[in-house]
This record gives structure tokens, C-alpha cells and sequence, in this order.
């Protein structure tokens, strides 16, 4: 379905089976099977059957020397929104040989943890507002299905009721793990209540320091090459190298539908989005317009997330009606939306020692957030980060004790750059 692949090759309903739409039927389904299993559905089981292949295949792989080889790697890749999301067609097959008009070029180290993946890289680069909705990975060429698995997002539910599956947790895997090659693909879905989908290219695998050229993307990718023909980049790490077209608002707010980007984009450049400054991922940045893709600032975005600790999924984004009832232990901190004034967002009593609940006013939401804007250790040579690409060890330089390394190869690459710093220090 959609993209060519079908979750764990379990088939779906189609749209036009009249049980597609009727929650009524999907919910007593679903109780009867309370009563047959006293743990988990039809799906579930079958979905453990079929991953335990594949985990093994998996768990072989990552002893291996390929596997240790791309943990060193930059990954070039493409990320694109399906146009099944930004085509007006009607026939879900005839929107998917329309262009992609949403995509990213990014740049990222092959050992990035798929939780990572997300928060410091996909998400500020597709322009999805980061600690907000769930999301997961499929692998094209089985189904294979992987999820957070403690995520605490609202819109979990979708997952768990209307199409139980078995997931892998993206906590055990990384980049690598499903796209090895040029020319690989790994599915991306945010939001489980819009399915936002997203496909993503490898095009290219470098050593760190390699210069990428818009040139040398003719072979690979027509559109990408056709954007860039004269652009080139040193690759150093994690980067949004390049982009076109903002991504839909979180929660479909503008659109005819759930998904149904579309409805947006056929209206013109130069459309203004009723209520553009209330959508959540649009008004933090001044967007309007669909088309005024801003490529500066998404870059900041993504620099800004990978220079700190990836975010705890517990403290995803919440709403509520009445500020009172959001949880601060201090309830007079609370102020009103009518007496609020300019006041864009208050911080309420701190949850642990490190982080405290952040309210905005305008939107009575809440999220746990830190105190103060922590940075991650990461090697002073690739810019690998502590605590986002895995297995990762840092070592502070003997001399200065002021940056780090993650082994002596990283350090004799960076001497000549770090050697006049060190010696100061």
C-alpha cells in the first residue's frame, strides 16, 4: 500500500471495504479479541513470528565489519514527502507518479540511533515541531515496523487501536541497520493520526571530508541535481545541505482533510493560510506561505537540535482546556489566556531537579522541557554526538581537558586545527 510495502506483509483493509471506515466495527473487533486472547491480537503474534528472521539477521549483521565500517560514514540522503500528501488527484495510484514537491537533502553519520534520527535530524530539517507527535519506520522490502517504544505521544493510540501491529523499538537500531547502499530506501511516518509518509533515498555513502557536488546527483536524482548543478559541500556530519517547499501544518490545520496537503498547495504561491500564527510547527518561525521555504532557518534548527540532548519522550507536548488543570504543583503561577497580556508562555513548579513544565499560554499546551539548554559531548573531528550515535565513547584530549575525541584516529585528523588551541589552553 501507499509506497509498496504493507506493514509486516499483514494485509490492510482497502478503502472501499466497507469496514475501512467503521469504527464501530473496528471497536467491538476488538473486544471480542479481549475475550479470545488474554494478551495480545492476531496481529501482534503473527507480526513476533515473522520479525524474529529478520531480528536475527539483524543481530548477525551488526557483528559484523560492514556494520562497524558505515558507523564511521556520512550517509547522503533524500527525504521526501509521498505525493500521495501534495498531489489534488483523486486515485491514490494516479497522485503517486506526480513530482515530490516537499523534500530535503541531508546529510548523517550511519551509527545515528533512529530515535536521533528523528528528533535532531528529520524533524527540524522537515520543519515537524520536535517532542510532539509519534512516528515510526518501515523497511520497504518486508514490512518491518519500528516504533518507539516508550513513547508517551497522544496520538500513539492510532497505532495501538485502529491497526495493532508488532514494532521493533527504535531504541536498538540505527541508520545502518536498514540502508546500507546507494539506493536504499527506509519509510518515515510522522504523525499517526495524519500519517504524514515520507520516503527516504540514500544517495550517496562518503568518508567524513568528502566533498559532495550538485554535479555528480545526475546519475542518482533528476530533481536534486537539477536544485543544485553547481552546489557543493564539504560533509562533516549531521547537516540539511539543501530543500524545497515547507512542510504541511502539524495536525492538518488549513487542509480539506487529514493529509491532504494538496488542498494548500494548489492555490497558489502566494496563499496565506487562515490562521497561519496558530499552527504550532508554522508560528515559531513567521511562516505563511507554503512555498516560502526558508533554508537558513531550517538549517539553525537542525544545528540548534544536534548541539543538544536528544529529547526524553515523556515529555511530549499535552493540551488541555483550563491551564489550572495541566499539573504545576503551584497553582498561582497559572495565569488566565485574558490576563496573560504579551506573555507568550509561564514555567510552572520543575518535575526533578534538571527539568520544569513549560506552559504556553496561547495554546494551553504543556511539555517538560529542561532548565536551561544543555549541550552534548560530541568529538571536536566528526561531530559525532554522545548519547545519539551509538556505542559512542569520548575521551577528553590529555592536554587541554577541553574537548574530545571518540578515539586516537579522530584526534592525529584534528591536531593541526586543535594544536595552537591545546597549547594556549
Amino acid at each position: 500500500l501507499h509506497e509498496g510495502y504493507i506493514p509486516w506483509a499483514i494485509p490492510e483493509l482497502l478503502e472501499d471495504d466497507p469496514r475501512f471506515h467503521d469504527d464501530q466495527v473496528m471497536m467491538h473487533r476488538t473486544m471480542q479479541l479481549q475475550t479470545w486472547y488474554k494478551h495480545e491480537c492476531p496481529e501482534v503474534q503473527l507480526g513476533k513470528i515473522l520479525s524474529q528472521p529478520f531480528k536475527k539477521r539483524l543481530k548477525s549483521f551488526s557483528k559484523s565489519q560492514p556494520f562497524h565500517d558505515l558507523g564511521k560514514k556520512i550517509y547522503v540522503l533524500k527525504v521526501e514527502l509521498s505525493p500521495r500528501h501534495t498531489s489534488t488527484k483523486e486515485i491514490l495510484v494516479d497522485r503517486m507518479e506526480d513530482p515530490t514537491l516537499v523534500w530535503r537533502l541531508l546529510s548523517c553519520h550511519g551509527d545515528t540511533n533512529l530515535n536521533s534520527f528523528h528528533d535532531q535530524i528529520l524533524a527540524p530539517a522537515m520543519g515537524w515541531r520536535r517532542n510532539f507527535h509519534a512516528y515510526r519506520f518501515t523497511v520497504p522490502t518486508n514490512g518491518a515496523s519500528v516504533f518507539p517504544e516508550d513513547t508517551t505521544a497522544m496520538d500513539k493510540m492510532h497505532l495501538t487501536f485502529s491497526n495493532p501491529m508488532y514494532n521493533m523499538d527504535t531504541a536498538d537500531y540505527d541508520v545502518r541497520h536498514f540502508i546500507r547502499k546507494v539506493g536504499d530506501r527506509l519509510m518515515y511516518t510522522y504523525d499517526m493520526g495524519d500519517n504524514w509518509n515520507h520516503i527516504i533515498t540514500v544517495l550517496a555513502i562518503e568518508d567524513m571530508g568528502t566533498t559532495l557536488r550538485g554535479c555528480d546527483m545526475e546519475q542518482l536524482d533528476t530533481q536534486v541535481h537539477q536544485a543544485i548543478p553547481k552546489k557543493q559541500w564539504v560533509l562533516q556530519g549531521s547537516s540539511l545541505l539543501w530543500g524545497e517547499v515547507n512542510c504541511p501544518p502539524e495536525n492538518s490545520e488549513g487542509c480539506d482533510d487529514l493529509g491532504e496537503y494538496g488542498s494548500i498547495l494548489r492555490k497558489g504561491r502566494y496563499y496565506e493560510v487562515p490562521d497561519a500564527e496558530k499552527i504550532i510547527n508554522w508560528k515559531d518561525h513567521d511562516i505563511q506561505y507554503a512555498f516560502d521555504f526558508d533554508l537558513e532557518a531550517h538549517r539553525e534548527r537542525v544545528n540548534a537540535a544536534n548541539a543538544g540532548k536528544q529529547n526524553t519522550r515523556e515529555g511530549v507536548l499535552t493540551f488541555a482546556k483550563d491551564p489550572s488543570s495541566l499539573g504545576l504543583e503551584d497553582s498561582s503561577s497559572v495565569v488566565s489566556p485574558s490576563m496573560a497580556g504579551n506573555v507568550d508562555c509561564i514555567y510552572g513548579a520543575p518535575t526533578d531537579g534538571k527539568q520544569v513544565k513549560k506552559i504556553d499560554i496561547d495554546s494551553r499546551s504543556s511539555e517538560v522541557v529542561r532548565r536551561k539548554t544543555v549541550t552534548s559531548l560530541k568529538c571536536n573531528c566528526c561531530g559525532r554526538v554522545k548519547g545519539s550515535n551509538s556505542g559512542l565513547n569520548l575521551n577528553k584530549c590529555s592536554r587541554c581537558k577541553k574537548v574530545y575525541y571518540c578515539g586516537k584516529e579522530c584526534q592525529r585528523k584534528d591536531w593541526k586545527n586543535h594544536k595552537e588551541i591545546c597549547f594556549a589552553g
